[in-house]
């Protein structure tokens, strides 16, 4: 595989991953502005009104993220910074939560977050760093506020949620990486039947072909035109089409004229 065929590939992968991501971003997005009111009726009120923030600034980091792919401010290069902020976030978003209500059981819908994860980046060494990040954040922010609730049944759930999250991504990333190839191929194929079918037609536009019956004199060979002239074949093909004629004298008629000129000529044995 060429090179270039394979930045064909790469770039084609990356504008999967971003259309895909672009659409879980705005849909994340819309889920923490309902938050709010939800936080407000499920929370007590003093921690409904301290989550407005946070869940904002969630929501707008997403929803800003899928506005950016949409106009191409974000380009692919920036896409995978953007990714580790987004999904950082509503790990930060959550541990607020957690921080505020003192119950781990309500951040449990991060588990899905992490889920989510699969399909933010194409290479497996970013989306083990996104994993580790959000681990990390978790393990410390339970050391250190130290919520109620049972730690192992969340632990195991956390653990979970990150093989599936592998999982997933490796489903996501091979079929990725095989659309990208055929639709690339495809663009190949499509590319080299146009120049095939192009030259076709070129080499068409060049053919010019006598058609009909064409009137020839059957002692001199000569052609009757449409203007009733009899004119040689050669000058009749040549009007007619691109050919061009280039005389010789083929074997019989070689022999047939070294006869005739042996006879014309005298010999040089009766002239000693």
């Amino acid at each position: 595989m060429s090179l270039q065929a394979r930045d064909e590939i790469f770039n084609e992968v990356m504008g999967l991953y971003l259309r895909g991501y672009r659409t879980a971003s705005a849909v994340i997005g819309g889920y923490y502005l309902l938050l709010i009111p939800i936080h407000f009726v499920a929370q007590p009120p003093g921690v409904g009104i301290q989550m407005i923030v946070p869940n904002l600034l969630t929501a707008a980091i997403f929803l800003g993220s899928s506005l950016g792919i949409t106009q191409h401010w974000i380009l692919p290069r920036q896409w995978s910074l953007i990714a580790i902020t987004c999904l950082l976030a509503p790990t930060a978003n959550h541990l607020i939560l957690m921080g505020l209500t003192g119950h781990l059981e309500l951040t449990s819908d991060l588990m899905l977050v992490i889920a989510a994860a699969s399909v933010v980046s194409p290479h497996l060494k970013l989306h083990l760093t996104i994993l580790g990040s959000c681990l990390a954040s978790w393990i410390v922010g339970v050391l250190v506020i130290q919520p109620k609730g049972d730690l192992l049944h969340w632990g195991l759930g956390l653990v979970s949620a990150s093989l599936v999250s592998l999982t997933l991504h490796g489903i996501v990333s091979r079929l990725s990486w095989m659309q990208a190839r055929l639709r690339v191929r495809d663009a190949h194929l499509a590319e080299r039947q146009k120049r095939i079918s192009q030259d076709l037609r070129e080499a068409l536009e060049n053919v010019r072909i006598l058609r009909g019956l064409i009137p020839m004199c059957g002692h001199c060979k000569k052609i009757r035109d449409d203007g009733g002239y009899w004119t040689k074949v050669e000058s009749y093909i040549e009007q007619r089409s691109e050919a061009e004629f280039t005389h010789g004298v083929c074997p019989e008629c070689l022999t047939g004229l070294k006869r005739e000129f042996e006879y014309i000529l005298p010999n040089p044995g009766l002239a000693e």
